[in-house]
């Protein structure tokens, strides 16, 4: 599961292209183009002017925080949301973000349940930080707790397609309930047919459930979607090589050797060495 980074900023979508700017408005404006853009640096440099203008300007802390987050500043983000807060104490957006920090990137989960939950109470209909606080329970293998923020996310927004996929890992690998894990894996692919990760985890559970076409044929369509999707190479290599269909899985080992992630070390070093074993056996 990826926890989603929602750091979504409130910004005009009118380009300005002027070197100095008329008012903090204005930069906030420019600024969330380049955010758009993945331009993170001269986000960040134009929300700066913003504060430079308006110094209790919380909305410019809190577009820079998520800048900063995307640069993997994460204590400059924190150190922003926290002023946003400090500015305006019903600031749901600030608490969602920072409790997204918290529990992305520092793992301090009861912090960012708490922050999550301080967004619910200022705005109860907030879908997103419903789902994100059933993230964080599901990091910490409270699956009820997680299904509990997942429904009320649905209830809220029925076409987050997020919720249904973490709700569907919650029934799956929490509670082993394979056919509400299917069906909600199902469901986020039908709100989004390009979501690698639905298909990934939908295959997962086939795969468990000794459906291993059904697995593959999910496998290969999310790596159709996103063929830089490491988790599905990897998971199609274990299941072809379960099944022997060698050539298969040695492509698939190929594949997640190359687009995992530095932090998968150990599973790259197996799939190196499951990959000398077939291909030395062929």
């Amino acid at each position: 599961m990826v926890l989603a980074l929602l750091c979504i900023f409130a910004a005009g979508c009118n380009e300005t292209k002027e070197d100095k700017l008329p008012s903090a408005e204005a930069y906030i404006n420019r600024g969330g183009n380049h955010y758009q853009k993945g331009q993170y640096e001269q986000a960040g440099s134009d929300f700066s002017k913003a504060i430079e203008i308006n110094p209790r300007y919380a909305e410019a802390y809190v577009n820079r925080g998520a800048a900063y987050s995307k640069l993997y500043m994460d204590d400059m983000a924190i150190l922003d949301f926290n002023k946003a807060i400090e500015i305006n104490p019903r600031y749901a957006k600030a608490y969602f973000n920072r409790g997204i920090i918290y529990g992305k990137s520092k793992g301090q989960y009861d912090r960012a349940v708490s922050d999550f939950s301080k967004a619910i109470e200022i705005n109860p209909k907030y879908a997103e930080a419903y789902t994100n606080r059933g993230n964080t329970y599901l990091s910490q293998n409270q699956y009820d707790q997680a299904i509990t923020d997942y429904d009320k996310a649905i209830e809220i927004n029925p076409s987050l397609a997020e919720a249904y996929n973490n709700r569907g890992i919650a029934y799956g690998k929490g509670k082993r309930q394979y056919g509400k894990a299917i069906q909600d894996f199902s469901k986020a692919i039908e709100i989004n047919p390009a979501y690698a990760e639905a298909y990934t985890n939908r295959g997962v559970v086939y795969g468990n459930e000794g459906q291993y076409d059904k697995a593959v044929s999910d496998f290969n369509k999310a790596i159709e979607v996103n063929p830089v999707y490491a988790d599905a190479y990897i998971n199609k290599a274990l299941i072809c090589e379960k099944t022997r269909r060698i050539r298969e899985a040695v492509e698939a080992y190929k594949g997640f050797i190359q687009y995992a992630p530095p932090r998968y070390t150990s599973y790259i070093e197996y799939s190196r060495e499951r990959l000398r074993k077939l291909e030395a056996s062929r």
